[in-house]
């Protein structure tokens, strides 16, 4: 199982990235929380982009995620991508 942490709340995936749980505020008072319809991330975009900037593969797949790192398939096959620098942001900041 994999965790997928947000300030609205907190996802759990399988291994492939389906969601199967979710802990999520439902609004903040002001909007109503974009993760409620998320489906699956993928998980298979972030081994490809840490290849590409590493030169290596995972050899263990993480088990937990900012949600900014991995881009997710809504209910209705909306694809919303990953923050564009987030992760050259906590990867490779000197």
């Amino acid at each position: 199982m994999i965790t997928i942490e947000s300030s609205w709340g907190t996802i759990t995936t399988d291994d492939n990235g389906i969601v199967i749980e979710k802990d999520l505020l439902e609004n903040d008072g002001k909007e109503r929380c974009y993760l409620l319809d998320a489906e699956r991330f993928d998980l298979e975009e972030w081994c490809n982009w840490y290849e590409k900037h590493t030169d290596e593969e995972p050899f263990v797949k993480p088990i937990h995620f900012d949600i900014l790192e991995l881009g997710f398939w809504n209910k209705d096959g909306k694809y919303v991508p990953a923050h564009p620098t987030w992760r050259d942001e906590m990867y490779f900041k000197s």
